[in-house]
């Protein structure tokens, strides 16, 4: 929500950045509903408190990007599209070379997940151990079995437990291998398909533009990935995934992203590209668009597409009862001391393949999302983009709020209109009529009335308990609507 300086009066600045409340106490309810917002801002004379404002909410941003650098050994003096890139992979390989040894290693894993389960076993199984050497034994004193009775339950227990831990490992592989090879494909395409954008037009708005659509999708799908894996409370911060020249982009207001999805950005990357006129005579670049459309698609076919909790539950509630029952029923000292030691086998292998049927999150065989998904919202400027990336995100800003994309004056070199200059559309009219704004993409008349609206719908949907990562969160709940967030970063996939 944008709101900004809720004093006493509700007194609110000229010019707030989007989605950011000057404290974290939230907007008062007011008297006769929902107020009407202010718009973000599109390039007016800024007050000197609203200038204060936007350089606090850029250094929050900045170390939101800082943090989540340092973790990886960079800085932002030292970052680069390829150290990052050679991050990623590093990362990506690390999952198939992890280390038996060690803080980081497997044993410390298999430990950690399971050593509750073995000091329960341990215990279980030594009561049973000294109750039987003490003279009493459960099977023959408690239940009246005779000695060396083996319910054949046991055996029944035996194998399903046997046969859904596999099954359930099973699945989990190739759910896993499924993510990271969409995860891999898309990070090729996406690059890919930057490097056809940005090549095919000399105007540095454009490639602007273009990075700033390729981060909104990404910030789009993770506002997927919190809702399918319900992280409502720790999600990432997206402010590490947004450059600092890009911020002021309405397209990264919480109302926008409330309202929109991966369709829209379809639509309105395709409709930009069409009026831009950068499609090639060969189809290069087309293909280029349909390949990362369906790797994102596949990718998210992955998050959504997944089996019923029952069957984890079902499976460790058998191994309980296999585990439970087996020392009760077995007069073979060892196999009773060794019952602790099958459990944390049984229950690691559980975990393992519950790590990797989600593997989403941060946990230790996750596949590292988070560090592509940085490295694909990063953006490749040349040194024109940054000179003109303020002017290129002003002219984005006016053109998705006011449908008016005109720039600069006739005659200029990328002036709007004009005649594309270069490539194989040359001489071809760059009007912009076609292009969209975000409210008309919405089915609204003016960006004012998107606004309120979208507000409307993020209200009611907290009044009736929608729980929201933190960027979209209205700031009337409390809970504060910065896109960028306060919490340290938990290390993902580190050593």
């Amino acid at each position: 929500m944008v709101v900004a300086g809720a004093t006493q009066q509700d007194e609110v600045l000229d010019f707030v950045l989007p989605g950011v409340a000057d404290d974290d106490s939230g907007l008062r309810k007011r008297e006769g509903g929902i107020p009407k917002l202010p718009a973000p801002h599109h390039g007016t004379v800024l007050s000197k408190a609203a200038r204060k404002l936007k350089r606090q909410e850029t250094r929050k941003l900045h170390q939101d990007r800082e943090i989540w650098l340092r973790s990886r050994g960079l800085t932002s003096e030292t970052v680069t599209k390829e150290r990052l890139e050679r991050v990623a992979n590093r990362e990506v390989r690390k999952v198939s070379t992890l280390q038996i040894w060690g803080r980081k290693g497997i044993l410390w894993w298999v430990v950690k997940v399971s050593r509750s389960v073995f000091l329960f076993y341990v215990l279980f199984c030594g009561s049973i151990l000294i109750c039987k050497h003490q003279g009493f034994n459960i099977k023959q004193d408690y239940l009246n079995l005779g000695d060396g009775y083996r319910p054949y339950l046991l055996g029944i227990l035996q194998f399903l437990a046997a046969f859904l831990t596999g099954f359930t490992m099973n699945e989990a592989m190739g759910r896993y291998k499924a993510a990271m090879s969409a995860a891999l494909s898309l990070q090729i395409d996406v690059e890919k398909l930057r490097a056809h954008l940005t090549l095919s037009t000399e105007d540095p708005k454009f490639r602007v533009a273009v990075q700033i659509f390729l981060v909104w999708q990404i910030i789009l799908w993770r506002k997927n990935l919190v809702f399918f894996t319900e992280d409502y409370t720790n999600p990432p911060p997206i402010g590490e995934l947004i450059h600092e020249g890009m911020y002021d982009c309405v397209i990264f207001d919480p109302r926008v992203l409330w309202r929109f999805n991966s369709a829209h950005w379809e639509f309105i990357l395709q409709r930009f590209i069409s009026c831009a006129h950068l499609w090639d005579s060969a189809a290069m670049l087309s293909g280029a668009f349909n390949s990362t459309v369906a790797s994102w698609k596949a990718l998210d076919d992955v998050l959504r597409v997944r089996s019923p909790r029952t069957r984890i539950i079902l499976t460790k509630v058998v191994v309980l009862m296999f585990l439970t029952l087996m020392p009760v029923f077995n007069d073979d000292d060892v196999t009773i001391v060794l019952i602790p030691v099958l459990a944390a086998v049984f229950f690691a292998v559980l975990e393992l393949s519950n790590e990797l049927s989600d593997p989403w999150d941060c946990d230790y065989h996750d596949i590292p999302l988070r560090t592509v998904m940085v490295y694909l919202a990063t953006p490749q400027f040349l040194e024109e983009d940054e000179q003109e990336l303020e002017a290129a995100v002003a002219w984005l800003n006016r053109g998705l709020t006011e449908d008016q994309w005109d720039y600069g004056t006739p005659g200029d070199c990328f002036a709007i209109p004009r005649k594309r200059l270069e490539g194989t559309k040359m001489g071809a009219d760059v009007d912009f009529h076609d292009m969209r704004s975000l409210s008309k993409l919405a089915g609204f008349k003016s960006w004012e009335l998107f606004l309120e609206d979208a507000e409307k719908d993020m209200w009611e949907s907290e009044a009736a308990g929608a729980r929201m990562p933190a960027y979209l969160r209205s700031a009337r709940s409390g809970g504060g609507s910065s896109l960028t967030s306060r919490r340290v970063l938990r290390p993902c996939n580190d050593s």
